[in-house]
Protein backbone atom coordinates (compact mmCIF):
# COMPACT_ATOMS: atom_id res chain seq x y z
CA UNK A 1 0.00 0.00 0.00
CA UNK A 2 2.54 2.50 0.96
CA UNK A 3 4.27 1.51 -2.50
CA UNK A 4 1.33 2.42 -4.75
CA UNK A 5 0.89 6.11 -2.55
CA UNK A 6 4.55 6.33 -3.04
CA UNK A 7 4.72 6.15 -6.70
CA UNK A 8 1.34 8.35 -6.83
CA UNK A 9 3.22 11.37 -5.14
CA UNK A 10 6.55 10.64 -7.29
CA UNK A 11 4.18 10.86 -10.24
CA UNK A 12 2.24 13.84 -9.24
CA UNK A 13 5.53 16.01 -8.13
CA UNK A 14 7.16 15.13 -11.38
CA UNK A 15 3.69 16.05 -13.09
CA UNK A 16 3.38 19.22 -11.21
CA UNK A 17 7.62 20.61 -11.70
CA UNK A 18 6.55 19.66 -15.36
CA UNK A 19 3.55 22.37 -15.38
CA UNK A 20 5.30 24.53 -13.49
CA UNK A 21 8.01 24.87 -15.53
CA UNK A 22 6.18 24.95 -18.68
CA UNK A 23 4.06 27.78 -16.99
CA UNK A 24 7.47 30.19 -16.20
CA UNK A 25 8.70 29.04 -19.35
CA UNK A 26 5.74 30.47 -21.37
CA UNK A 27 5.76 33.41 -18.89
CA UNK A 28 9.83 33.82 -19.49
CA UNK A 29 8.96 34.17 -23.93
CA UNK A 30 5.79 36.18 -23.30
CA UNK A 31 7.92 39.08 -20.78
CA UNK A 32 10.33 38.74 -23.68
CA UNK A 33 8.30 39.26 -26.57
CA UNK A 34 6.77 42.29 -25.05
CA UNK A 35 10.03 43.87 -24.00
CA UNK A 36 11.16 43.38 -27.93
CA UNK A 37 8.34 44.79 -29.01
CA UNK A 38 7.42 47.53 -27.00
CA UNK A 39 7.81 50.88 -29.34
CA UNK A 40 9.02 54.31 -28.40
CA UNK A 41 9.30 57.81 -30.46
CA UNK A 42 12.53 58.41 -32.22
CA UNK A 43 14.26 61.85 -31.13
CA UNK A 44 15.50 64.26 -34.14
CA UNK A 45 19.10 63.79 -33.63
CA UNK A 46 20.04 66.87 -36.34
CA UNK A 47 22.77 68.99 -35.40
CA UNK A 48 23.95 66.68 -33.14
CA UNK A 49 27.01 64.84 -31.91
CA UNK A 50 27.44 61.35 -32.54
CA UNK A 51 28.43 60.69 -28.02
CA UNK A 52 24.97 62.98 -27.39
CA UNK A 53 22.83 61.15 -30.26
CA UNK A 54 24.37 57.20 -27.96
CA UNK A 55 23.48 58.68 -24.63
CA UNK A 56 20.17 59.78 -25.30
CA UNK A 57 19.00 56.32 -27.65
CA UNK A 58 20.67 54.75 -25.06
CA UNK A 59 18.16 56.04 -22.19
CA UNK A 60 15.20 54.05 -24.76
CA UNK A 61 16.94 50.99 -25.29
CA UNK A 62 17.63 52.29 -29.52
CA UNK A 63 21.17 51.43 -30.85
CA UNK A 64 23.01 54.19 -33.27
CA UNK A 65 24.42 52.96 -36.40
CA UNK A 66 26.35 55.62 -38.82
CA UNK A 67 26.34 55.02 -42.57
CA UNK A 68 28.40 57.83 -43.66
CA UNK A 69 28.92 61.73 -44.49
CA UNK A 70 26.87 64.21 -46.76
CA UNK A 71 27.25 67.58 -47.25
CA UNK A 72 24.92 70.44 -45.26
CA UNK A 73 24.82 74.19 -45.48
CA UNK A 74 22.79 74.01 -42.49
CA UNK A 75 24.56 71.48 -40.11
CA UNK A 76 27.88 72.26 -38.64
CA UNK A 77 30.91 69.47 -40.06
CA UNK A 78 30.94 66.56 -37.71
CA UNK A 79 27.60 66.89 -36.28
CA UNK A 80 24.55 64.46 -37.41
CA UNK A 81 23.30 65.77 -40.90
CA UNK A 82 20.50 62.87 -41.45
CA UNK A 83 18.65 60.18 -39.93
CA UNK A 84 16.41 57.11 -40.68
CA UNK A 85 13.74 56.93 -39.08
CA UNK A 86 13.06 60.62 -38.71
CA UNK A 87 12.41 62.33 -35.88
CA UNK A 88 8.85 62.06 -34.32
CA UNK A 89 8.40 58.38 -35.62
CA UNK A 90 8.40 55.06 -33.69
CA UNK A 91 10.76 52.34 -34.06
CA UNK A 92 10.58 49.29 -31.45
CA UNK A 93 13.62 48.81 -28.88
CA UNK A 94 16.72 47.40 -29.31
CA UNK A 95 17.01 48.46 -32.63
CA UNK A 96 18.74 50.80 -35.01
CA UNK A 97 18.79 54.51 -35.54
CA UNK A 98 21.00 55.34 -38.91
CA UNK A 99 22.13 58.41 -39.10
CA UNK A 100 24.75 60.15 -41.46
CA UNK A 101 27.17 62.57 -40.64
CA UNK A 102 28.09 66.25 -41.76
CA UNK A 103 30.62 67.07 -44.20
CA UNK A 104 29.91 70.61 -43.67
CA UNK A 105 29.22 72.67 -47.11
CA UNK A 106 30.40 72.21 -50.26
CA UNK A 107 33.02 74.52 -51.20
CA UNK A 108 33.78 76.50 -54.53
CA UNK A 109 36.61 78.58 -55.44
CA UNK A 110 35.53 82.37 -55.79
CA UNK A 111 35.72 83.62 -59.34
CA UNK A 112 37.41 86.70 -60.33
CA UNK A 113 34.66 89.28 -61.28
CA UNK A 114 36.11 92.55 -61.38
CA UNK A 115 35.93 94.66 -64.60
CA UNK A 116 33.10 92.57 -65.84
CA UNK A 117 29.93 93.21 -66.61
CA UNK A 118 27.38 93.26 -64.19
CA UNK A 119 24.73 90.88 -66.24
CA UNK A 120 27.56 88.89 -67.68
CA UNK A 121 28.82 87.99 -63.87
CA UNK A 122 25.20 86.84 -62.87
CA UNK A 123 25.34 84.31 -65.31
CA UNK A 124 29.09 83.43 -64.46
CA UNK A 125 28.26 82.88 -60.81
CA UNK A 126 25.08 80.58 -61.21
CA UNK A 127 28.19 78.23 -62.91
CA UNK A 128 29.94 78.11 -59.82
CA UNK A 129 26.14 77.56 -57.92
CA UNK A 130 26.88 81.14 -56.43
CA UNK A 131 24.64 84.31 -56.67
CA UNK A 132 24.86 87.95 -56.70
CA UNK A 133 23.26 89.02 -53.34
CA UNK A 134 23.52 92.65 -53.44
CA UNK A 135 25.24 95.53 -55.62
CA UNK A 136 25.80 98.80 -55.05
CA UNK A 137 26.94 101.76 -57.76
CA UNK A 138 29.12 104.47 -57.08
CA UNK A 139 30.79 106.60 -60.11
CA UNK A 140 34.16 105.21 -61.46
CA UNK A 141 36.29 105.11 -64.46
CA UNK A 142 35.68 101.87 -65.47
CA UNK A 143 32.82 101.46 -67.87
CA UNK A 144 29.28 101.69 -66.92
CA UNK A 145 27.95 98.82 -65.27
CA UNK A 146 31.52 97.31 -64.85
CA UNK A 147 32.20 95.51 -61.35
CA UNK A 148 34.97 97.45 -59.52
CA UNK A 149 35.16 95.35 -56.18
CA UNK A 150 33.73 91.94 -54.64
CA UNK A 151 33.58 89.96 -51.24
CA UNK A 152 34.21 87.51 -50.91
CA UNK A 153 37.23 87.77 -52.82
CA UNK A 154 38.41 86.19 -55.69
CA UNK A 155 40.97 82.72 -55.04
CA UNK A 156 39.00 82.22 -51.69
CA UNK A 157 36.71 79.15 -50.84
CA UNK A 158 33.64 79.38 -50.25
CA UNK A 159 30.49 77.56 -49.55
CA UNK A 160 27.93 76.66 -52.47
CA UNK A 161 25.30 78.83 -52.73
CA UNK A 162 26.65 81.82 -50.54
CA UNK A 163 25.41 85.36 -51.94
CA UNK A 164 28.28 87.88 -53.12
CA UNK A 165 28.38 91.33 -52.87
CA UNK A 166 29.53 93.52 -55.57
CA UNK A 167 30.10 97.42 -55.87
CA UNK A 168 29.41 98.52 -59.74
CA UNK A 169 30.78 101.56 -61.75
CA UNK A 170 28.23 104.08 -62.45
CA UNK A 171 30.86 105.51 -65.40
CA UNK A 172 32.57 108.75 -65.15
CA UNK A 173 31.39 110.80 -62.63
CA UNK A 174 30.47 113.98 -65.29
CA UNK A 175 28.77 117.58 -64.62
CA UNK A 176 26.36 117.77 -62.14
CA UNK A 177 22.90 120.34 -63.38
CA UNK A 178 20.14 121.30 -61.73
CA UNK A 179 16.79 120.28 -63.45
CA UNK A 180 15.29 123.76 -64.25
CA UNK A 181 11.48 124.17 -63.77
CA UNK A 182 9.84 123.13 -67.37
CA UNK A 183 6.48 123.54 -66.79
CA UNK A 184 4.36 125.80 -69.07
CA UNK A 185 6.76 125.85 -71.63
CA UNK A 186 6.71 124.47 -75.06
CA UNK A 187 8.09 121.00 -75.50
CA UNK A 188 10.11 121.81 -78.94
CA UNK A 189 11.89 124.15 -77.55
CA UNK A 190 13.00 122.87 -74.54
CA UNK A 191 13.84 119.45 -76.45
CA UNK A 192 16.20 121.39 -78.61
CA UNK A 193 18.21 122.96 -76.01
CA UNK A 194 18.30 120.26 -73.34
CA UNK A 195 19.33 117.87 -75.95
CA UNK A 196 21.93 120.00 -77.33
CA UNK A 197 23.03 120.00 -73.28
CA UNK A 198 23.77 115.98 -73.95
CA UNK A 199 20.30 114.93 -72.05
CA UNK A 200 17.85 112.12 -73.55
CA UNK A 201 14.32 113.73 -74.08
CA UNK A 202 11.19 111.52 -73.61
CA UNK A 203 7.70 111.98 -73.67
CA UNK A 204 5.82 110.01 -71.05
CA UNK A 205 2.17 111.15 -73.00
CA UNK A 206 0.12 113.58 -74.64
CA UNK A 207 -3.36 114.60 -73.06
CA UNK A 208 -6.17 116.68 -73.58
CA UNK A 209 -5.94 119.91 -71.69
CA UNK A 210 -8.73 122.63 -72.94
CA UNK A 211 -7.19 126.23 -72.77
CA UNK A 212 -4.07 125.44 -72.64
CA UNK A 213 -1.57 125.21 -76.31
CA UNK A 214 -0.71 122.19 -77.80
CA UNK A 215 2.94 120.68 -76.92
CA UNK A 216 2.41 122.11 -72.95
CA UNK A 217 4.62 120.52 -70.74
CA UNK A 218 2.33 120.09 -67.91
CA UNK A 219 4.19 117.82 -65.75
CA UNK A 220 8.35 116.52 -66.09
CA UNK A 221 10.22 113.98 -64.38
CA UNK A 222 12.76 114.31 -62.60
CA UNK A 223 10.81 117.70 -60.86
CA UNK A 224 12.34 120.98 -61.25
CA UNK A 225 15.53 121.33 -58.54
CA UNK A 226 16.59 117.80 -58.79
CA UNK A 227 20.34 117.63 -59.54
CA UNK A 228 21.24 116.17 -63.29
CA UNK A 229 24.29 114.42 -64.76
CA UNK A 230 24.64 114.53 -68.65
CA UNK A 231 23.26 111.87 -70.51
CA UNK A 232 20.13 111.00 -67.72
CA UNK A 233 16.83 110.69 -69.57
CA UNK A 234 14.19 113.64 -68.87
CA UNK A 235 10.54 112.76 -69.31
CA UNK A 236 7.74 115.07 -70.05
CA UNK A 237 4.21 114.76 -69.92
CA UNK A 238 2.36 117.91 -72.77
CA UNK A 239 -0.98 118.74 -73.80
CA UNK A 240 -2.13 116.81 -76.73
Amino acid sequence: MWKVHKNRLTSFLFWGFVYFSAFSLSTLITMFVLIRGETVTVPDLRGKSEQEAQEILSRLDVYLKKKGQTFSLDIPEGLIAEQSPAGGSTLKKNHFVMVTLSAGGQKVRIPDLRGVNINTAEMEVLEYDLSLQSTARISNDLPRESIIDQEPQAGKETLKNTGMRVLVSQGPKGATYIMPDLIGKNREGVTEVLEGWGFAMETFREIPYEGIASGTIVRQLPEAGYPLRRGQKIVLEVVK
